[in-house]
């Protein structure tokens, strides 16, 4: 899966494309102190941290890709993050790089173009 297949499938809440798109000792990142931050390991972890993203957004949480840079199977890119939800709106853009082994993402970090958006909107 690339990029593109990977965060087409976070948008639909596709968790089970998702969870075949990661190597079994995939490293996530989301700094910061709302529900969805933490350092997550493992398939079911970051998995789970993604599901947990869809949830408390209820679901509206989208991620659209703007300035892709690759270097091997190494990607940064900042992406534009919407979501709406309970009377709650988030409008971002973050960063984010990503590192992938045999076509699968091994390792990610977020890096929040507004970190307290994002906590309130996450709580």
């Amino acid at each position: 899966m690339n990029l593109f297949e990977i965060l087409k499938a976070f948008n639909e809440g596709d968790l089970a494309a998702l969870r075949d798109s990661v190597t079994p000792d995939v490293t996530y990142v989301i700094p910061g102190r709302a529900a969805v931050s933490g350092e997550f390991s493992g398939i079911e972890a970051v998995v789970g941290a993604f599901g947990r993203l869809r949830e408390l957004s209820g679901g509206t949480i989208a991620v659209e890709p703007q300035l892709v840079l690759r270097d091997g199977d190494d990607v940064m890119f900042t992406g534009r993050v919407t979501a709406e939800h309970q009377g709650r709106s988030l409008d971002v853009v973050n960063a984010y790089a990503f590192h992938f082994v045999d076509g699968k993402l091994a390792g990610g970090r977020l890096f929040p173009g507004d970190l307290h958006a994002i906590e309130a909107f996450f709580g």
